[in-house]
């Protein structure tokens, strides 16, 4: 893989844009489990939807999506990179230019349900687990669990 010159971008929601980083993070999180699209849909959330999508060059190779989900929070539902652009630090960029756009808009808590092997990923980027494990029955086949974390992102927060 050949990394050229590489782009975090903030996708507008309901954009062709967004299509695109919707089908990334099927192809990445979903399809490899044999996950219909329409999986999606279970995990969308009511509020803002924030999209920030890693483009090399003109191709999407990975995004991030969260919710604004109370006016001190989000919530990061999703994010993925293409595994010949994984463990080169991608990941962390993408969570830092959201945590600082949201943290620039006043939001103090950041919260994601990981899945238990992005786990140490969340940890390693300041997320502390609340203690509550979830299950959703077309992934426990697949032996995938999450945890609920969370992160303050201003002094004093949770």
């Amino acid at each position: 893989m050949k990394k050229n010159k590489i782009l975090i971008e903030v996708i507008i929601p309901q954009s062709e844009q967004a299509r695109k980083v919707d089908e990334l993070m099927w192809q990445i999180l979903w399809e490899p489990l044999g996950l219909s699209k329409e999986i999606q849909n279970d995990f969308n959330l009511d509020g803002y939807e924030m999209i920030l999508a890693i483009k090399d060059q003109d191709q999407f190779v990975g995004g991030l999506i969260a919710y604004q989900t109370s006016t001190d929070s989000y919530e990061l539902r999703h994010i993925g990179i293409r595994q010949d652009y994984r463990a080169c630090g991608l990941g962390t960029k993408m969570l830092v230019k959201l945590e600082t756009i949201v943290r620039s808009q006043g939001i103090a808590n950041l919260h994601a349900i990981a899945r238990n092997a992005s786990r140490p990923f969340f940890e390693k980027n300041g997320f502390v687990s609340s203690g509550e494990y979830l299950d959703h029955p077309d992934f426990l086949e697949h032996e995938i669990t999450f945890v609920k974390m969370q992160k303050g992102l201003m002094p004093n927060s949770a």
